[in-house]
């Protein structure tokens, strides 16, 4: 019987420290790799990155996917985004505000150290997408011109022709697009 003992103790021993070895894996486990949907921390703000995030309307900069705010840093999420050097760091890009984009985290893998124009060019792009604001000011202007334009070219046909003209010239500067380059 007292040779017994020692045998169950060993076992309980052995048993207890198999669990918790494995409980002890599992929260280093844990630790070491985050949840898919949670970022890990950036050197930027979130009133910083809201700037970056708008200049483009929330657009990747190179080839124009739509991104998602939320997925900022999140590699595999859907719109999943990375603050962009459009000078490379490497090429002596700058942290200044007029040097970052949004791009998603493909294209900003991609071009690593390359150029911006090089990397729009792979996609057909010449210029970083426009900002919401500056969207309605190029509608505005467009407004403004093909109404004059319409304006213009309805005068040949009277008062009447003058008013329709302006009116389709104003719709139709509106319904431009202000991406087109």
């Amino acid at each position: 019987m007292s040779a017994g003992k020692p045998l169950i103790g060993a076992k309980l021993k052995f048993i207890l420290s198999s669990v918790l070895t494995k409980q002890s894996s599992l929260r280093l486990n844990a630790l070491e790799t985050p949840p898919k949907n949670k970022s890990r921390k950036m050197p930027y703000s979130d009133e910083e990155l809201s700037h970056i995030y708008e200049r483009t309307d929330g657009h990747c900069h190179i080839c124009r996917k739509k991104l998602s705010f939320i997925n900022y840093g999140c590699f595999g999420s859907k719109g999943a985004w990375e603050v962009e050097h459009s000078n490379a760091k490497a090429r002596g890009g700058t942290d200044y505000k007029r040097n970052l984009y949004p791009a998603c985290i493909p294209c900003n893998r991609q071009k690593r150290d390359g150029t911006t124009r090089t990397a729009r060019g792979q996609h057909g792009f010449k210029h970083a997408p426009l900002s919401k604001a500056k969207k309605r000011e190029v509608r505005g202007n467009n407004a403004v011109l093909l109404g004059i334009v319409g304006g213009l070219a309805g005068s040949i046909v009277g008062p009447w022709g003058v008013a329709g003209g302006a009116a389709l010239g104003v719709k139709l500067g509106h319904d431009l697009d202000p991406e087109k380059d």
